[in-house]
């Protein structure tokens, strides 16, 4: 006997539901492993912004004391051929 279009259309509606869950079964894995994929990459986006920032706020502290070192090494070195003539013309007044 024919089958009436109830059951034909309860038949489909079945099939598709167990063709649903199962293939959502078999695709869960692989949403997983995606979203965690996506978290990690956007974990080294950020990682990669602190670091630059890090390194821009880092050169910027470096050429900011260059200039002060190098002041402080000019007087330094001033200073010490001040002192190294001076020893020079007490040792040359010593020897008269």
């Amino acid at each position: 006997m024919p089958a009436s279009f109830v059951e034909v259309i309860a038949d489909k509606l079945i099939v598709s539901a167990v063709v649903g869950v199962v293939g959502g079964a078999l695709l869960w894995p692989f949403r997983k492993v995606k979203k965690e994929w996506v978290e990690a990459k956007n974990q080294l986006l950020v990682l990669k912004d602190e670091l630059q920032t890090q390194r821009t706020n880092h050169l910027t502290h470096i050429e900011a004391n260059t200039q002060a070192t190098v002041t402080v090494l000019q007087d330094v070195a001033k200073t010490l051929s001040d002192m190294h003539l001076d020893q020079r013309t007490l040792m040359g007044r010593l020897e008269k």
